[in-house]
């Protein structure tokens, strides 16, 4: 249960393209909600991490009679060390050395708060595991920004992934992290590789959402290539192994069509993405599947 302890609250008044965002923490868990004010049309994005679970959700007006929104489920599920047989993926060819499960870990949560040059907040929240295997970096902010050097607009999320495998036992030469992808019953959910980058896309009725990553991440200081695979749900992304791994996916919002705020072109991870302010959750993976998965609407 999250604690009314609200870390940032941020106006749009300072800067032509600011949204609010408001943040509630507690020890293990958070919930970010993101709302434009003074546009067209007032939509809200939210997102929460709790156990190992990621959860984001957007709503076109929350004012109108006829609802348009779309939720997005990312669970961390396994962390996997293995020999690999040479494709760089996990299959049925690799050696398991070990396996962690990221939903049953507890996590601590902090969070820090910074001011923007021009106006606005820059929120960053870290969970840990109890082991300090896993840390999630969490960075969201009130207006675009610069997050680990890679600009967000303010209905992105960038996700900084770090696996501690100082103390990891076994023989194993690679990694793997397999997230579980869930959309809501009306969302369509793709994996996707376009312009030499993969992402999960989600679309429902003129909207969208994203989770995006780089295909490169760092280990132990070094660059190296992330792979990946889709099936039936579960996203694998592997590494080679090493004592520190860091990777940097993004969590957005995406419009087929502007309805809010100030439209922008942005390098992101190396790929150009048209972003809007009011609305940009965008994604990338593998080439070709679907799924549509069903979520309890209470």
């Amino acid at each position: 249960m999250l604690v009314a302890s609200v870390a940032a609250i941020a106006s749009a008044e300072d800067v032509e393209n600011e949204r609010e965002v408001s943040f509630v923490e507690s020890p293990d868990s958070f919930e970010m909600v993101s709302e434009s004010s003074g546009f067209k049309v007032n939509d809200q994005f939210s997102l929460s991490f709790d156990e190992g679970t990621i959860v984001a959700t957007y709503t076109a007006d929350p004012a109108a009679s006829a609802i348009r929104d779309w939720q997005l489920e990312l669970s961390l599920e396994t962390l996997i060390g293995f020999e690999d047989n040479g494709n760089g993926n996990l299959d049925s060819g690799d050696t398991i050395a070990w396996t962690e499960d990221p939903e049953d870990w507890t996590y601590e949560v902090v969070s820090h708060v910074t001011s923007l040059p021009d106006g606005g907040n820059l929120t960053t929240v870290k969970a840990m595991s109890e082991d300090s295997v896993l840390t999630l970096e969490f960075i969201f902010a009130t207006s675009p920004a610069l997050a680990s050097d890679v600009p967000i607009s303010p209905t992105d999320v960038k996700l900084n992934i770090t696996i501690n495998l100082v103390d990891a036992e076994g023989n194993f030469d690679m990694v793997a992290l397999v997230i579980s992808a869930e959309a809501d019953f009306e969302s369509i959910l793709e994996h996707e590789e376009m312009d030499g980058r993969e992402e999960l896309n989600l679309t429902h009725d003129g909207l969208g959402g994203f989770f995006l990553w780089s295909d490169n991440a760092t280990v132990d200081g070094n660059l190296a290539v992330v792979g990946s695979s889709w099936s039936e749900g579960d996203l694998t992304l592997t590494y080679p192994a090493g004592d520190s791994i860091v990777h940097d996916p993004i969590i957005g919002v995406r419009s087929v069509a502007p309805l809010s705020g100030l439209a922008s072109a942005k390098e992101i991870l190396g790929n150009p993405i048209l972003f809007t302010a009011g609305l940009a959750f965008a994604s990338a993976l593998v080439v070709g599947a679907v799924i549509a998965s069903r979520r309890n609407k209470s």
